[in-house]
């Protein structure tokens, strides 16, 4: 259907009405002009027509939105994240926002599947650079993948870019269970690179490993070893570590 025609059709239906009546209606869904003989009209998109017929005199005026408009909670202006000895320190600015609530602070560890790990409110209205920031646990993996979610009072959601973090380890970690231990014993660890080595109560060098860089599992079989006292060291350029074992069939 053309302009002209629902034009037209929309004056023939108020004409009518009887009295003062009040005519509400969305003429179009993009910006045009129509004109019939005498009477033209100009809208644009989601702009309502206001009809009022009073003494025979039909008055057409405008100024009502269309409901249901989508507003952007914010547009983000950066992204960035730092490792810190107390976690990864992330900050967010927006350059406006409108009917903001929230942002959702989400973790991968494989860039792919995301968590949430916590939320920032947000300002609501600001047509001014907001800044944000948000401290991430420290984990244990050397790279994580963070973004941030946005979220408006209607729930409208966007994303930002995701933020990839290298952090290099600076320390060594590790965890031995079970133990008491008969069969096998398990080293989880994070280092830069290090050298494992069981020994007995006397310092004889029963099992040695060079561990990688990073994270990893170690499997140290006990089975054969007499029931007693042992000691596992874990040596790296950053230090060492001891743990007691205690092996018993």
């Amino acid at each position: 259907m053309k302009p002209i025609s629902l034009l037209t059709l929309l004056l023939l239906c108020m004409s009518f009405a009887q009295g003062q009546v009040l005519h509400r209606t969305v003429i179009g869904a993009t910006g045009q002009s129509a004109s019939d003989g005498t009477l033209s009209y100009a809208y644009t998109a989601g702009e309502a027509v206001v009809g009022t017929e009073d003494g025979g005199t039909l008055i057409l005026t405008k100024g009502f939105h269309q409901s249901g408009e989508v507003e952007m909670p914010g547009q983000t202006l950066s992204f960035t994240g730092e490792p810190s000895d107390h976690g990864i320190a992330l900050q967010w600015v927006t350059n406006r926002e409108q009917n903001s609530k929230s942002f959702l602070v989400e973790r991968s560890f494989d860039g792919v599947h995301f968590e949430t790990i916590g939320e920032v409110d947000a300002a609501g209205i600001s047509e001014i650079p907001t800044g944000y920031d948000f401290l991430a646990s420290q984990e244990t993996a050397p790279v994580r993948y963070f973004r941030i979610q946005q979220v408006d009072q209607n729930g409208h959601t966007s994303y930002s870019e995701v933020l990839r973090i290298n952090q290099k380890i600076t320390s060594l970690h590790s965890e031995l269970y079970p133990n008491p231990a008969s069969h096998t014993v398990f080293l989880r660890y994070e280092t830069e690179g290090a050298q494992a080595t069981l020994s007995n109560a006397t310092g004889q060098q029963l099992w040695n490993q060079t561990l990688a860089a990073g994270q990893g599992l170690q499997q140290i079989p006990v089975s054969d070893l007499p029931e007693g006292v042992y000691y596992l060291v874990l040596k790296s350029q950053n230090g060492h570590r001891t743990h007691k074992v205690v092996i018993s069939h």
